[in-house]
């Protein structure tokens, strides 16, 4: 089974020059530094809940695609899913979408590898 490996170097060299760009616009716009420190914070969990997303959703496609629950463990599932549904309620609760929207993006994959290594631990393919 071969396993690919995605890069992330070219998100992360988008993600500085995303903030080499914010702070010469905060520099030359003179705009108030806390206001936009909790902006850029709000931004980069929003940005954070949907690379989980994706990151689970790359790993649920490889449980599907190998048909092998082996080596994946639900109750590791079940803690990303607590800390998801914790993380999503505190985005409602403090109204902040981009909080709850990267959870609740994040719950979805992360659910289906749970019925996926349940399913392929009851009925593994051969």
């Amino acid at each position: 089974m071969k396993v690919e490996i995605y890069d992330v170097r070219p998100l992360a060299i988008i993600g500085v020059c995303l903030l080499l760009f914010i702070g010469l616009a905060v520099w030359w716009l003179d705009v108030d530094i806390k206001i936009l420190f909790w902006n850029m914070v709000g931004a980069a969990v929003f940005i954070g809940g949907w690379l989980n997303a994706y990151g689970l959703a790359t790993q649920t496609y490889q449980i599907w695609k190998s048909g092998r629950g082996e080596g994946h463990s639900i109750q590791m599932y079940g803690l990303f899913l607590f800390i998801q549904v914790s993380l999503a309620l505190n985005g409602v609760r403090h109204d902040d979408w981009m909080q709850a929207s990267g959870m609740f993006a994040s719950m979805v994959p992360t659910i289906w590898s749970v019925a996926l290594i349940r399913h392929f631990l009851k009925n593994p393919r051969s």
